[in-house]
């Protein structure tokens, strides 16, 4: 009896002692996101270009979409990172937004042991990142951001809002089934021919994660190959499972589950159509089932 009582005591404080340590890393997991989001955000508002070498990574790939004071329709802008170290040099050079006031309201979306999502909503509109574990700190990789929607966007019909999310989760189903299918007509259809795509594969020995960056072309001749006579997994019945995390009237964020991992996804609405315009991802982390893909 009093070895039964001794092996349940270490065990609860095997336990304990195991679910403070996740719980420790988990906090400083998100203030390591919050603070990347903080030091984009600043950047900008304190005019301090610094903050930008931190958090953000050298090939950051960010496209935005405002209206313009003299147009009714978005317009498109696309920015690298010494673009984004110009505009932190200048945008607030003048004062003219009060670093101390400014909305800085940051989200973490969704979140992994190496990649993460998030939002924030800041003076001039709404920016969803990705971001990934580098060297123990996290590092904004991509950002799609928006002007604030209009107001009518408040009030969308329960139709449009519908179909809104059958649109996005339509390109990431494409997007998984280009693969599984051998099919690059549907990354034609769901992919924006700039997409920047980088990803997180186990390392082959220990513990860790080796790097992928894909462009668009990379990624066709990928699909064209990699599941060629079904040789990895049966199309009809991989797994491709689809949620629309954020979504505004002109920009989303998606995650799909595949057989390889999880894809999270930047989408743009252009031309009427939902398009990724920018993945990141990761293979499942080793706690949690994964197959060899």
């Amino acid at each position: 009896m009093k070895r039964s009582a001794s092996v349940l005591a270490c065990s609860l404080a095997l336990f304990l002692v195991t679910a403070g340590l996740v719980s420790a890393k988990d906090r400083s997991d998100e203030a390591g996101i919050r603070a990347a989001v903080a030091a984009y955000v600043d950047s900008v508002y304190q005019v301090d270009p610094s903050l930008v070498e931190q958090r953000v990574h050298p090939r950051l790939q960010k496209m935005g979409y405002y209206i313009p004071d003299d147009a009714s329709d978005y317009f498109e802008v696309w920015m690298n990172y010494y673009e984004f170290l110009e505009l932190a040099a200048g945008y607030n050079a003048d004062g003219h937004i009060d670093s101390k006031t400014a909305p800085r309201e940051i989200r973490i979306i969704d979140r992994l042991d190496t990649t993460a999502v998030a939002r924030v909503d800041a003076q001039w509109g709404i920016d969803f990142f990705h971001l990934a574990k580098k060297n123990g700190k996290w590092t904004i990789m991509n950002v799609i951001w928006q002007g604030y929607p209009p107001e009518s966007f408040a009030s969308q019909s329960e139709r449009d809002a519908k179909a809104d999310v059958d649109g996005i989760r339509q390109a990431a189903l494409d997007y998984a089934n280009s693969a599984y299918q051998v099919a690059p007509e549907l990354i034609a259809r769901s992919v924006h021919p700039h997409v920047q795509k980088v990803g997180y594969v186990h390392q082959r020995e220990g513990d860790g994660y080796r790097e992928r960056w894909m462009n668009f072309t990379e990624l066709q001749q990928l699909v064209e190959r990699w599941n060629v006579d079904n040789r990895r997994f049966d199309p009809a019945t991989a797994k491709a499972e689809v949620e629309v995390l954020d979504r505004l009237d002109k920009i989303a964020l998606a995650r799909l589950d595949a057989e390889w991992g999880v894809d999270y996804f930047h989408l743009a609405r252009k031309d009427g159509r939902w398009t990724i315009m920018n993945v990141i991802w990761q293979a499942y982390p080793k706690t949690e089932p994964a197959s060899d893909g």
